[in-house]
């Protein structure tokens, strides 16, 4: 990602925070933890798109995407406590069973790290 995307990041993200605060102030939209709410889908975001779509991200970001809802749909009293947990083990254990998926590329940052031996057994 290029340094000038980079530097787009903050001041987004404090405009998006900046302006969920200002429709639960003004109630438009009911009190909710804009802060924490938009933090998750923001990393979960972040996450693919500065690594890509690999088998640790495309569980990470859905993960925190679903997480991000279900906050939402907790405190406007959508649904309960009791549900969210049960629902996210459901979601996470979905996620994984994607993940195996052979369509689904590992990790750049995992496949790239060899040991210095390895490589340079395949020079020789």
């Amino acid at each position: 990602m290029s340094k000038s995307k980079i530097g787009l990041i903050a001041p987004v993200l404090l405009i998006s925070c900046g302006v969920a605060w200002l429709l639960s102030v003004l109630e438009v939209v009911p009190q909710i933890d804009w802060i924490w709410v938009i933090g998750l889908v923001s990393v979960g975001f972040l996450l693919m798109l500065v690594l890509g779509v690999d088998k640790v991200t495309v569980i990470v970001g859905p993960f925190l995407f679903l997480s991000a809802a279900f906050t939402v749909m907790r405190q406007t009293d959508l649904l309960g406590s009791e549900l969210t947990f049960p629902l996210l083990a459901i979601a996470l254990g979905t996620l994984l069973l994607i993940a195996r998926c052979r369509c689904v590329p590992g990790p750049r940052w995992i496949m790239n790290d060899e040991a210095p031996n390895e490589r340079a057994d395949k020079e020789n």
